[in-house]
């Protein structure tokens, strides 16, 4: 897993597409869209979801506990 903060603010989360399933990632995504905007894109070994506008009210890490949800 590797994790880039974007000039915009924004996360990238590339997660080892060998090492993740897409649906796992989708319903990742589902579960904290609460707390975040999440877009999924797919790289040639890595699947990327970028993550922006977090709540400021999450105390905790929230890309962490993102990544290990899916």
């Amino acid at each position: 897993m590797g994790i880039h903060t974007q000039p915009d603010g924004s996360v990238e989360v590339h997660l080892q597409r060998a090492m993740y399933m897409q649906q796992a990632i989708k319903d990742a995504m589902a579960t904290f869209e609460d707390f975040a905007t999440f877009e999924l894109s797919r790289g040639e070994d890595h699947y990327i979801v970028k993550v922006s506008d977090p709540d400021p009210d999450i105390d905790g890490d929230l890309i962490g506990e993102f990544a290990n949800f899916a």
